[in-house]
């Protein structure tokens, strides 16, 4: 099925929701690049072994979220997300992993992603870091974190600004008129000053370019108190992968670009490395975060706190905000700890720029140290299987 022609963006999600929409016959679904083929729960691999207690309470925080939205519906999810609100909360025990498995093969069906490319593509992951901060510039601290200027605006949904492309995503409004602002390398040489306050400062060009790249982070200040911040908004540019920058190059191989590699590439240089995050146009902006249920994680796309294992980055131009999608892939190798196998049921909560395409997911493996060592290394091939709602549920 092809869309309307001269569909942009707009188009792209208009496709997402025709996917989810067709998808619930029980037929094939093709809509643009991306295809569903149904499937039994019994030919999941894994699928009885997980634990869908988990799943279900990340899928329940989406669904309170969708509750008290505006619309309040939450698209084909709606009626669904109604009915496991209704739930008792399901236990973290072996009847209450069995009850979470029920709900989820009572109200959805199961189907394969494919793009053209196949139905594998390649999974990554992120984290929350932590990372030594001041609140005023003093001694090395003398890298800004800025929060979003007062003249920011969205000219493109933050949903689909993987889908945008080269174009704007955001502008800066002076004297009644949308102005592009400022690419990365000018913002960083003080194109903003007076604009864009900062609302934190750090010692490493390279820690704040990653939590750029990360979209969140746990600030960590002299007197032991830490605060959290989130993604408010960006320049606007479209992002460049710059691990990308360096495999076409020939600097690295391909599969050898992870965050851990690239991060030790650009500490090697301090100029080489900041002419190349230079390369990436786009700039993050920033904002704190009141306290939150320390158990929890950062606060992701569908402004829910996301859920280490379970919360899922995605295009959401292909697939819908808290929809469940089956994951199978491999994660990385660690000191004393080989290559071991990741299948379990994860909840789209999240989005990015680099995320493009129907068969491309980024896993939230948590916070800190230890997240930052499986989440740096990540880099492998995978396969994406999304639960769409049953038909009688539309």
């Amino acid at each position: 099925m092809q869309p309307a022609a001269g569909a942009g963006p707009a188009g792209r999600v208009g496709r997402a929701i025709l996917v989810a929409v067709i998808a619930m016959t029980g037929l094939d679904a093709e809509a643009g690049s991306m295809r569903l083929v149904p499937l039994e729960f019994s030919a999941i691999p894994g699928w009885s072994e997980d634990s869908h207690a988990d799943a279900l309470a990340a899928f329940r925080r989406g669904c309170a979220k969708i509750a008290r939205s505006a619309a309040g519906r939450g698209g084909a999810l709606g009626p669904v997300c109604a009915r496991a609100l209704e739930l008792a909360t399901a236990t973290a025990t072996a009847s209450g992993h069995r009850a979470a498995r029920a709900f989820f093969e009572a109200h959805f069906t199961p189907h394969l992603v494919i793009s053209p490319a196949g139905d594998h593509g390649l999974m990554t992951g992120y984290y929350e870091p932590d990372i030594a901060a001041a609140r005023h510039p003093s001694g090395a601290h003398q890298v800004p974190i800025l929060g979003p200027p007062p003249n920011l605006v969205a000219v493109a949904p933050d949903t689909v600004r993987a889908a945008n492309g080269d174009s704007l995503t955001h502008a800066l409004s002076r004297d009644g008129e949308l102005v592009a602002a400022p690419p990365r390398a000018e913002i960083a040489a003080g194109a903003l000053e007076g604009e864009a306050r900062p609302i934190a400062w750090l010692a490493d060009p390279v820690d704040a370019f990653f939590l750029h790249v990360q979209g969140s982070g746990r600030l960590v200040y002299d007197d032991g108190t830490s605060e959290r911040i989130t993604y408010a908004g960006k320049n606007g540019h479209p992002y460049t992968s710059i691990g990308k920058l360096l495999a076409e190059r020939g600097i690295m191989a391909r599969e050898d670009v992870t965050m851990d590699r690239v991060r030790a590439w650009l500490g090697v240089d301090a100029e080489r490395g900041a002419a190349l995050m230079n390369e990436n146009r786009s700039y993050i902006f920033f904002r704190r975060l009141a306290a939150a249920d320390s158990g929890l994680g950062p606060i992701g796309q569908l402004e829910v706190a996301l859920t280490a294992g379970r919360s899922l980055a995605v295009d959401l131009a292909y697939h819908q905000a808290n929809m469940p999608v089956w994951i199978e892939t491999t994660l990385p190798a660690l000191p004393g700890s080989p290559q071991r196998r990741f299948r379990r049921l994860m909840i789209a909560q999240d989005t990015g720029s680099a995320l493009r395409g129907p068969v491309r997911g980024d896993v939230f493996f948590g916070s800190g140290e230890a997240a930052g060592a499986i989440a740096g290394r990540m880099r492998a091939d995978g396969r994406m299987i999304a639960l769409v709602p049953r038909c009688r549920e539309c």
